[in-house]
């Protein structure tokens, strides 16, 4: 993952607080569209930052999924709370 901006940060501080959130309820919490927030919760999950699992409902099931922080979403948390300058502005690109 490039770097750390501000909305991957309250994505990671929501879900540690939260437990465990669905994309649109990311989305909600951050006022960002669900789209957008999907792409920061995929970014984060293949860096291994959060888990997912399929959302059961009914007896089909879903294709939504609920995410979580991973052990080592935890640790980057914490590192980028308290390390100064770790956490970029939003509106610095990325790549």
């Amino acid at each position: 993952m490039a770097g750390y901006n501000e909305t991957k940060v309250a994505v990671l501080s929501f879900l540690e607080s939260q437990g465990e959130a669905t994309a649109q309820e990311v989305a909600e919490h951050l006022g960002i569209t669900p789209f957008g927030t999907s792409s920061y919760l995929l970014k984060l999950h293949w860096s291994g930052l959060l888990g997912r699992r399929r959302l059961r409902k009914g007896k089909r099931g879903s294709r939504e999924r609920v995410y979580y922080i991973t052990g080592n979403g935890f640790e980057k948390l914490q590192w980028l709370e308290t390390t100064p300058g770790a956490i970029r502005s939003s509106l610095v690109y990325e790549g």
